[in-house]
Protein backbone atom coordinates (compact mmCIF):
# COMPACT_ATOMS: atom_id res chain seq x y z
CA UNK A 1 0.00 0.00 0.00
CA UNK A 2 1.25 3.18 -0.95
CA UNK A 3 2.45 5.62 1.78
CA UNK A 4 -0.16 8.35 0.50
CA UNK A 5 -3.11 5.86 1.45
CA UNK A 6 -2.02 5.02 4.62
CA UNK A 7 -2.29 8.18 6.32
CA UNK A 8 -6.24 9.08 4.98
CA UNK A 9 -7.30 5.25 6.38
CA UNK A 10 -5.58 6.18 9.91
CA UNK A 11 -7.47 9.68 9.61
CA UNK A 12 -10.65 8.11 9.24
CA UNK A 13 -10.22 5.11 11.42
CA UNK A 14 -8.84 8.04 14.65
CA UNK A 15 -12.01 10.12 13.39
CA UNK A 16 -14.01 6.85 13.99
CA UNK A 17 -12.17 5.82 17.30
CA UNK A 18 -12.92 9.38 18.58
CA UNK A 19 -16.18 9.83 18.05
CA UNK A 20 -16.85 5.89 19.29
CA UNK A 21 -17.71 6.97 22.97
CA UNK A 22 -21.01 9.26 21.95
CA UNK A 23 -21.48 6.64 19.29
CA UNK A 24 -21.93 4.11 21.38
CA UNK A 25 -24.23 5.36 23.72
CA UNK A 26 -26.88 6.53 20.74
CA UNK A 27 -30.00 5.67 21.64
CA UNK A 28 -32.79 5.91 18.54
CA UNK A 29 -36.83 6.02 19.26
CA UNK A 30 -38.62 4.33 19.51
CA UNK A 31 -36.70 1.23 20.03
CA UNK A 32 -34.06 -0.04 22.87
CA UNK A 33 -30.89 0.96 22.33
CA UNK A 34 -29.89 -2.55 22.03
CA UNK A 35 -31.66 -2.33 18.90
CA UNK A 36 -30.83 0.24 16.30
CA UNK A 37 -33.40 1.23 13.27
CA UNK A 38 -31.58 -0.64 10.43
CA UNK A 39 -32.97 -0.40 7.29
CA UNK A 40 -33.85 -4.56 6.05
CA UNK A 41 -31.35 -5.74 3.06
CA UNK A 42 -32.71 -6.86 -0.57
CA UNK A 43 -33.10 -10.66 -0.11
CA UNK A 44 -29.45 -11.34 -1.43
CA UNK A 45 -27.19 -9.40 1.02
CA UNK A 46 -29.46 -10.99 3.75
CA UNK A 47 -28.12 -14.57 2.28
CA UNK A 48 -24.71 -12.90 1.89
CA UNK A 49 -24.72 -11.81 5.46
CA UNK A 50 -26.40 -14.67 7.10
CA UNK A 51 -22.93 -16.29 8.21
CA UNK A 52 -22.10 -12.97 10.53
CA UNK A 53 -25.89 -13.42 11.94
CA UNK A 54 -25.10 -16.86 13.14
CA UNK A 55 -21.67 -16.40 13.95
CA UNK A 56 -22.92 -13.85 16.55
CA UNK A 57 -26.11 -15.44 17.58
CA UNK A 58 -26.87 -15.14 21.55
CA UNK A 59 -24.45 -12.60 22.20
CA UNK A 60 -27.35 -9.33 21.89
CA UNK A 61 -24.50 -7.14 23.46
CA UNK A 62 -21.53 -7.96 21.23
CA UNK A 63 -24.45 -7.32 18.15
CA UNK A 64 -25.82 -4.48 19.74
CA UNK A 65 -22.16 -2.84 19.80
CA UNK A 66 -21.08 -4.43 16.25
CA UNK A 67 -24.74 -3.28 14.83
CA UNK A 68 -24.08 0.38 16.23
CA UNK A 69 -20.15 -0.16 14.78
CA UNK A 70 -21.60 -1.41 10.98
CA UNK A 71 -24.19 1.50 10.87
CA UNK A 72 -21.77 3.90 11.68
CA UNK A 73 -19.02 2.38 8.98
CA UNK A 74 -21.69 3.05 6.59
CA UNK A 75 -22.73 6.34 7.09
CA UNK A 76 -19.84 7.67 7.43
CA UNK A 77 -18.47 6.19 3.72
CA UNK A 78 -21.84 7.20 1.84
CA UNK A 79 -21.02 11.28 2.95
CA UNK A 80 -17.32 10.13 2.15
CA UNK A 81 -15.56 12.00 -0.84
CA UNK A 82 -12.01 12.29 -0.32
CA UNK A 83 -10.78 10.33 2.13
CA UNK A 84 -11.57 6.74 1.32
CA UNK A 85 -10.32 6.71 -2.64
CA UNK A 86 -10.67 2.81 -3.65
CA UNK A 87 -11.93 -0.39 -2.72
CA UNK A 88 -8.61 -1.62 -1.04
CA UNK A 89 -8.57 1.14 1.47
CA UNK A 90 -12.18 0.02 2.67
CA UNK A 91 -11.20 -3.31 3.24
CA UNK A 92 -8.33 -2.20 5.05
CA UNK A 93 -10.54 0.45 6.76
CA UNK A 94 -12.92 -2.54 7.98
CA UNK A 95 -10.23 -4.66 8.85
CA UNK A 96 -8.48 -1.93 11.04
CA UNK A 97 -11.39 -0.07 12.67
CA UNK A 98 -12.80 -2.94 13.83
CA UNK A 99 -9.63 -4.41 15.26
CA UNK A 100 -9.14 -1.13 17.01
CA UNK A 101 -12.84 -0.73 18.17
CA UNK A 102 -12.69 -3.73 19.69
CA UNK A 103 -9.66 -4.76 20.52
CA UNK A 104 -9.14 -6.58 24.21
CA UNK A 105 -13.13 -6.43 24.71
CA UNK A 106 -12.97 -10.54 24.21
CA UNK A 107 -15.30 -10.36 21.11
CA UNK A 108 -12.50 -12.51 19.27
CA UNK A 109 -13.03 -15.41 22.08
CA UNK A 110 -16.68 -15.11 22.32
CA UNK A 111 -17.61 -14.80 18.67
CA UNK A 112 -15.14 -17.48 16.64
CA UNK A 113 -15.58 -17.13 13.34
CA UNK A 114 -17.32 -13.80 12.98
CA UNK A 115 -14.64 -11.58 11.93
CA UNK A 116 -13.93 -14.27 9.13
CA UNK A 117 -17.47 -14.01 8.03
CA UNK A 118 -17.60 -10.49 7.87
CA UNK A 119 -14.14 -10.23 5.83
CA UNK A 120 -15.74 -12.74 3.74
CA UNK A 121 -18.78 -10.41 3.29
CA UNK A 122 -16.61 -7.60 2.23
CA UNK A 123 -14.70 -9.24 -0.22
CA UNK A 124 -17.37 -10.68 -1.95
CA UNK A 125 -19.38 -7.28 -2.09
CA UNK A 126 -16.39 -4.85 -3.20
CA UNK A 127 -14.23 -7.98 -4.64
CA UNK A 128 -9.89 -7.80 -4.00
CA UNK A 129 -8.99 -5.80 -7.27
CA UNK A 130 -7.98 -2.11 -5.89
CA UNK A 131 -10.49 -0.54 -8.11
CA UNK A 132 -11.39 3.63 -7.66
CA UNK A 133 -14.51 4.83 -6.05
CA UNK A 134 -14.86 7.88 -8.62
CA UNK A 135 -15.97 8.45 -11.85
CA UNK A 136 -16.61 4.31 -13.69
CA UNK A 137 -16.81 2.71 -10.56
CA UNK A 138 -18.22 5.32 -8.15
CA UNK A 139 -21.56 2.89 -7.54
CA UNK A 140 -18.55 0.70 -5.67
CA UNK A 141 -18.97 3.22 -2.79
CA UNK A 142 -22.86 2.78 -2.97
CA UNK A 143 -22.34 -0.80 -2.86
CA UNK A 144 -19.68 -0.24 0.06
CA UNK A 145 -22.13 1.82 2.34
CA UNK A 146 -25.22 -0.76 1.42
CA UNK A 147 -23.04 -3.58 2.95
CA UNK A 148 -21.81 -2.17 5.69
CA UNK A 149 -25.46 -1.12 5.96
CA UNK A 150 -26.59 -5.34 5.65
CA UNK A 151 -23.66 -5.97 8.21
CA UNK A 152 -25.18 -3.94 11.02
CA UNK A 153 -28.67 -5.64 10.41
CA UNK A 154 -27.06 -8.97 10.08
CA UNK A 155 -25.57 -7.84 13.73
CA UNK A 156 -28.93 -6.20 15.03
CA UNK A 157 -30.51 -9.93 13.55
CA UNK A 158 -29.02 -11.76 16.02
CA UNK A 159 -29.29 -9.86 19.27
Amino acid sequence: MKRKTIAPILMLVGGILLLWPSLSKFTPSPPSPARPVIPTPTAADQELVAPVTEALRGNSKDAADLARFYATLASAIERDSEVMTTTGQLRVLHARAGQMAFQETGLKERTPGLAKAAEAVVQEALGLENLPLQGLFAAKRKRAAEIFLALAWACAEAG
